[in-house]
């Protein structure tokens, strides 16, 4: 199997990394996997608030696992349900490949943003149909 390298040239105060003979690339899949799959878990925390907001007579009950806790107990459930398989399938497809740190971090922290956006009432409260 051919090995790919790693070197680190700098220029402008930027580092970029060629392929050379001298140093294999160390995959960083599985790291950033768990970091983008932690933003579709926000992510999808957040939608299903807004949701929740938005369908009162339908998605409300739906969401209500235990009458105890509410609606909450079916978004943080799903929430984590997502967080789970989403990492599951992106560390089988990039786990032992090198990827883009950069390109794939900004999409987790863009994930994240939106997913904590949505927590906000002031934010939620837009889509509020009342009951």
């Amino acid at each position: 199997m051919k090995s790919q390298i790693l070197s680190a040239s700098t220029a402008a105060g930027e580092t970029s990394f060629t392929e050379t003979p001298d140093q294999p690339l160390k995959p960083n899949g599985a790291p950033i996997a768990a970091l983008v799959s932690a933003g579709i878990g926000a992510f999808i925390f957040g939608l299903l608030i807004i949701l929740s907001e938005a369908s009162p007579h339908f998605l409300k009950p739906a969401l209500t696992l235990s009458n105890d806790v509410g609606p909450l107990s079916g978004k943080t459930v799903f929430a984590v349900i997502a967080y789970a398989l989403s990492w599951l399938i992106l560390a089988a497809s990039m786990g032992r490949r090198h990827v883009n740190e950069r390109a794939w971090t900004y999409i987790a922290f863009a994930l994240l943003l939106a997913g904590f956006i949505m927590t906000f009432p002031p934010f939620y409260q837009i889509f509020t149909v009342a009951p």
